[in-house]
């Protein structure tokens, strides 16, 4: 897993420059990525879920959750500040450009 999150916060830095941001707004953000025989990941692509439209009862319950998790984590951040990070479950931060250097390239 930490191939995979070091991934994702790669190509996330590299697109930060062209995604817009508005206060107190979040995007759900999928992304698809496949391992090649050595684990190696690879990022295939990103997707904002537009609709979220579970397939069955163990689905739905997944999205309630994920869905409720971010409002929750949206609201801690804008009332105290990325400083203090709730623990959520599902969630962690993979770029704090505050705290960490850009050791991307």
């Amino acid at each position: 897993m930490p191939k995979i999150r070091a991934a994702i916060a790669f190509s996330v830095r590299r697109a930060l420059p062209k995604l817009s941001s508005r206060s107190g707004c979040f995007s759900l953000v999928g992304c698809d990525v496949l391992l090649d025989t050595n684990l190696n990941p690879w990022i295939l692509e990103f997707d904002r879920i537009v609709e979220i439209e579970p397939l069955n009862t163990c689905m739905r319950q997944v999205v309630t959750d994920t869905v409720q998790e971010c409002i929750d984590l949206s609201f801690a951040v804008h009332k105290t500040g990325v400083d203090y990070m709730p623990q959520l479950q599902g969630f962690e931060v993979l770029i704090d450009d505050e705290r960490d250097q850009d050791t991307t390239g």
